[in-house]
C-alpha cells in the first residue's frame, strides 16, 4: 500500500497540468461524429467528388448489366423455359408454368419455392416482372418462350420503346401485355405493338411520354381490332398540331 501511495505521488509531480491553474488547464479534444469521420475518410480517399459520383454510377451499371445477363448456360443444360425462369425469379418477379395453378416466387431467403428441374418440358405460360430492373439485353432470355401468354412489364424503370421493338419475337403466343407505369416508353414504342396480331388485353395506365393518347388508342384499335385496350380512349384530348401533322410524324 505503502509503493501504490508513493508511486501516486510520483506521478502526480510529474504531471503537466500540475501547476496549472482552472482558467489555464487544457481541455479534452471536441468529440468528431461518425458522419464527420465518414466524410472526411471519403475526402481523403476521392479528391475529386466527380470521381466518385462516376464510381458510384458505373458500379450500378454493372450491377444492372450483371441482372440482365444472358443464361446462356441454364439454357443449354436446361432449356429455354427454366432459363426464363430462373432470370425472372432472380430479378424478383414470378411466374407461372402451363397446367400449373401455383406461381413460382423467390422467398426471403431468396431461394425458390421448388424444383425447376421437373419443369424441363413444361412452357412458361405465364410472366409477372412488374417493378423489376429488366432492360433490353435482360428480355434475350426470353424471346424464345413460344407459349407465353401472359407479360406484365408495369412499372419497370427500364423498359422503354427499344424493350418494346423486341416483343415482336413473342407475336404467335402473347394475349396479355400490360405496360402500366413505364415512364419511358412514348408513341414511337407504341407503334412497333402492331405485331402482337394475337394480343387481346394492353394496359397503358400512367404514361406521361404518351403526347396524344386519343390518336394512339385509334392507330393501336386499327391495327389490332381484336385487343382490349386500357388505360387511354377516345376521350383523351388530341394535343398539339392537326391530325395530319400528327400522321406525319408517325409515319
Amino acid at each position: 500500500v505503502q509503493v501504490c501511495r508513493q508511486a501516486s505521488v510520483h506521478l502526480w509531480q510529474r504531471a503537466p497540468w500540475r501547476d496549472c491553474t482552472s482558467a489555464t488547464r487544457p481541455d479534452r479534444a471536441p468529440r468528431i461524429s461518425f458522419r464527420t469521420r465518414v466524410l472526411q475518410l471519403l475526402y481523403n480517399r476521392f479528391y475529386d467528388i466527380e470521381y466518385l459520383v462516376n464510381r458510384s454510377q458505373s458500379l450500378r451499371n454493372w450491377s444492372l448489366r450483371r441482372k440482365n445477363a444472358f443464361h446462356g448456360y441454364t439454357r443449354e443444360r436446361y432449356g429455354d423455359n427454366v432459363a426464363a425462369a430462373c432470370y425472372i425469379l432472380n430479378l424478383g418477379g414470378g411466374i407461372r408454368f402451363s397446367g400449373e395453378r401455383e406461381w413460382f416466387w423467390k422467398n426471403q431467403l431468396g431461394k425458390f419455392g421448388g424444383d425447376l428441374n421437373h419443369f424441363r418440358e413444361i412452357p412458361v405460360e405465364e410472366v409477372d416482372a412488374k417493378g423489376t430492373p429488366i432492360t433490353y439485353d435482360g428480355l434475350n432470355n426470353l424471346t424464345l418462350l413460344s407459349s407465353l401468354r401472359t407479360l406484365d412489364l408495369s412499372n419497370c424503370p427500364h423498359v422503354d420503346d427499344w424493350c418494346l421493338s423486341r416483343l415482336h419475337t413473342l407475336s404467335e403466343s402473347l394475349e396479355e401485355l400490360s405496360l402500366s407505369g413505364c415512364k419511358k416508353v412514348s408513341d414511337k414504342g407504341l407503334a412497333t405493338l402492331h405485331h402482337l396480331k394475337k394480343l387481346k388485353k394492353l394496359e397503358l395506365f400512367d404514361l406521361p411520354h404518351i403526347s396524344n393518347p386519343g390518336l394512339v388508342c385509334i392507330l393501336l384499335e386499327e391495327v389490332m381490332p381484336e385487343c382490349e385496350i386500357l388505360g387511354i380512349d377516345y376521350s383523351d384530348v388530341l394535343k398539339g398540331n392537326s391530325l395530319e401533322e400528327i400522321n406525319k410524324q408517325h409515319s
